[in-house]
């Protein structure tokens, strides 16, 4: 008996091992730092006036010393962008002084910047300010270090033989109240567009650059308002008074995109936008634990990009990041926040955070901020635009051009088709508890499906269609191994799933599997070289208690990740041709490990995992996938219809859209959840969006105990008068610029107009009464194709 059971367990070892290691490939995902050679000619040594640096025919650019400013002048407008506010003397400088002294601080100085304490002087002066932690008595305070705050030493430097290519670089050894052993070296790129902003890794030296929260590029470009302070003879004080605010407005990647006016609130203490791009990392988490929050959140950032436009000068820039969008986030300061009266925007970068270290059994423990900063290179990019570029869709063009430059996007080519495609994802089956075990909700078989796809053809008139299964293997969708292909007869076998391929393809209609490789259940595998680990070593989890069967997960290992798209794929290629798969998961969430696997590393391991189902000749669709995946995905699924709605918020529009347009088809969020009145059919045509549903053949009503109790309604025919009028609606308009590029897009008192290059318009009304356009009447929350 001892012997068997010795056996059993040899033979339980090796199937783990097989299950973890086989297959295993050599990525190489590890970070690769570029050689920094670069040899300085002269420095910058003008410290009051502004010096030239570079010209071409757009541009005239020069810099300031004394203030850390580079001034932009585009010759295109005469318009003039500066890095910082350019400010030298706060009311406060003038204060700290003897009487007689500060009298004639304040004839010499009778314009000086307000409500600026000298740390965020600095902060809207200086071109790279650092976020740090001020570590004391166990408290982790965090403070603005700008490069031309006191004691800080910044010089800006020619590199010899290249006349577009400049080091700024800043030592924090004399840093008033906390010096900091601190050196920085950054490399400045004039080009044609504008300028390229780069930190290599190697640049960033000294012992005390673990304290280093976040590095910010030039926080104040483009912000708008502040409040100054007038000499007054008489009372011999300073009189304040608010700045004009110059016309603009803020774009930022939130949802499909949002614009954000730079106005002077009167609401203090507005809240700020703040997103992480990609979405926070759950190993970066303050705790290992988290669970779904009741209130709303801010949606995470698919794409390192924000801007700032205005208007009645004609004038815009669009940032982008090239590298390190990893640990980016972006942010906008609405004014009356943040200790200063203006409303700016700004990218930061991150270096290291604060999480919470147990130290025993009951969970006591302490907050911390890691012992090593992260380690990447950062490079940004900012394109300056004019005149009829000097809008959102410019800078989606200039971002779209930059991601078809790189690689990252190729335009469709035409299929001579005239019509769009649906797409429906159907619940074959999903898990409950049982008297003993786990129980099996079946709510869609293979036949059905099938019976179902072709009454959507015949009847509903729906000529394109793609279709996700969900649960498909024999376990359920809760419960099914995402590294595995375990069919049933009772939801479907290898045959009838061969059947079904086959027989749609014959109509148009594409079918595809669909799993997630990201979030895992301790029901589903064992945590064990599976599950991501926290900063503080305990295995990431989270708790959804929406959910009905099982409520906690963690997420799996970036590599892990990897491993099980490739181990499906070769299983389920042995049964089933197929040539279609959904990815979920990792599409959208991008997580570290510890200390093993680097945000950067996971970034890698999932490029590999799309890049392999491509090389298999998979066509990919993906749910909300983040850029870096974008090169190799076919379809995009579940794109955001709307920003995160928060107050500083005034407007969505359609920016993911419109960079994806024409390089992949986009769809919308689930019509049968709440998205298919006359207003979302409108969206879906105005943001080029085909038409999604979550079907089932059985009743909802069965799903109620299951983790899928949150798809509260359906059943097929319930639906199917709705989907035939969501579809021919969408398709009556988006089937006549199927193959056309989207060119421009203008709004005007609720009325929209798209304008593509196939000579088509499309023109959407929002208003709850009908217009006249050109003569043409557009009804109520309708459109018209012209």
């Amino acid at each position: 008996m001892k012997n068997n059971f010795l056996k059993l367990l040899s033979t339980i070892f090796v199937s783990l091992s097989i299950v973890s290691c086989s297959n295993k490939q050599n990525i190489d995902v590890k970070f690769e730092e570029e050689i920094d050679n670069d040899q300085i000619s002269y420095e910058i040594t003008d410290a009051n006036n502004y010096f030239d640096v570079f010209e071409n025919d757009n541009y005239q650019i020069s810099f300031k010393d004394k203030t850390d400013v580079f001034k932009i002048k585009d010759k295109r407008n005469n318009y003039v962008w500066k890095t910082g506010i350019d400010v030298e003397i706060n009311t406060s400088f003038c204060s700290v002084l003897e009487r007689a002294e500060r009298r004639n601080c304040m004839i010499a100085n009778p314009v000086v910047e307000d409500g600026l304490e000298a740390i965020y002087l600095a902060l809207a002066n200086s071109f790279i300010t650092i976020e740090t932690y001020q570590i004391a008595g166990g408290n982790n305070s965090v403070y603005y270090i700008g490069s031309c705050y006191e004691g800080v030493i910044s010089k800006l430097y020619k590199v010899r033989n290249e006349d577009s290519h400049y080091k700024f670089v800043i030592d924090y050894a004399n840093t008033k109240d906390d010096p900091l052993d601190i050196q920085i070296k950054v490399d400045i790129y004039f080009n044609e567009l504008g300028y390229d902003v780069k930190i290599l890794d190697q640049n960033i030296i000294g012992k005390d650059t673990y304290k280093i929260k976040n590095i910010l590029i030039s926080p104040f470009l483009g912000s708008s308002g502040g409040r100054v302070g007038i000499y007054n003879s008489e009372t011999r004080t300073y009189d304040i008074q608010n700045k004009d605010f110059e016309n603009g407005y803020i774009f930022v990647p939130d949802g499909s995109g949002a614009i954000i006016n730079q106005t002077n609130n009167d609401v203090k203490d507005l809240s700020a936008y703040s997103s992480k791009v990609y979405g926070q990392d759950p190993s970066h988490y303050t705790s290992y634990s988290s669970s779904n929050s009741p209130v709303m959140t801010i949606k995470a950032a698919k794409m390192p990009v924000f801007g700032i436009v205005k208007p009645d000068s004609s004038a815009a820039f669009v940032a982008y990041s090239k590298r390190g969008n990893e640990y980016m986030s972006i942010n906008v300061k609405p004014d009356n926040s943040s200790n200063t009266q203006y409303c700016w925007a700004y990218p930061a970068y991150e270096y290291n955070f604060e999480y919470f270290q147990i130290y025993n059994k009951a969970g006591a423990g302490y907050v911390k901020i890691g012992d090593d900063r992260n380690h990447y290179a950062l490079q940004m990019q900012y394109n300056f635009l004019a005149n009829e570029d000097a809008s959102y869709i410019g800078m989606a063009k200039s971002y779209k051009n930059y991601l078809i430059d790189s690689g990252t996007l190729k335009q469709l080519e035409n299929d001579n088709s005239s019509n769009i495609a649906a797409r429906f994802d159907f619940l074959m089956a999903d898990n409950e508890d049982a008297l003993v075990g786990s129980g099996r909700v079946i709510s869609t078989t293979a036949s059905q499906l099938e019976k179902i796809l072709y009454d959507i053809k015949n009847n509903l008139k729906v000529d394109e269609a793609v279709i996700s299964m969900y649960g498909w293997q024999g376990l359920g969708k809760t419960l099914q191994h995402p590294g595995k292909a375990n069919l049933s007869n009772s939801v479907g076998s290898a045959s009838q799933y061969n059947n079904l391929i086959e027989n749609m393809k014959k109509i148009n209609y594409e079918v595809a599997f669909n799993e997630n490789y990201y979030l895992i259940n301790n029901k589903k595998m064992a945590y064990l070289n599976n599950a991501s680990k926290h900063y503080n070593g305990y295995y990431n989890k989270f708790y959804d208690y929406d959910l009905e069967y099982i409520n906690e997960f963690s997420n799996a290992r970036a590599d892990r990740s990897y491993d099980f798209v490739v181990l499906q794929h070769q299983a389920l290629s042995k049964k089933v041709n197929y040539d279609n798969f959904t990815v979920e998961g990792i599409s959208s969430n991008l997580s570290s490990s510890s200390t093993n696997i680097t945000r950067y590393n996971a970034t890698k391991y999932l490029q590999e995992a799309f890049k392999y189902l491509k090389d298999n000749n998979i066509t990919v669709n993906a749910v909300a996938p983040n850029d870096y995946l974008w090169k190799y995905v076919d379809r995009y699924f579940d794109a955001d219809a709307y920003d995160s709605a928060l107050l500083i918020e005034n407007e969505t529009v359609p920016f993911l859209q419109y960079v994806l347009n024409n390089t992949m088809e986009i769809y919308s969020p689930y019509c049968n959840f709440s998205f298919y009145d006359d207003r979302s059919i409108c969206r879906m045509i105005d943001f080029n969006m085909y038409p999604s549903f979550m079907l089932t053949h059985n009743s909802a009503y069965y799903l109620l105990s299951t983790n899928s109790n949150l798809y509260f309604s359906t059943q097929y025919s319930e639906y199917t008068s709705l989907i035939k009028n969501i579809y021919q609606n969408v398709n009556s308009a988006l089937g006549k610029v199927k193959n056309a590029l989207w060119i421009n897009r203008e709004v005007n008192n609720n009325v929209v107009t798209n304008y593509y290059d196939n000579g088509k318009k499309i023109i959407i009304n929002y208003n709850n009464q009908d217009v006249n356009v050109d003569g043409k009447v557009i009804k109520a929350l309708g459109f018209e194709v012209i």
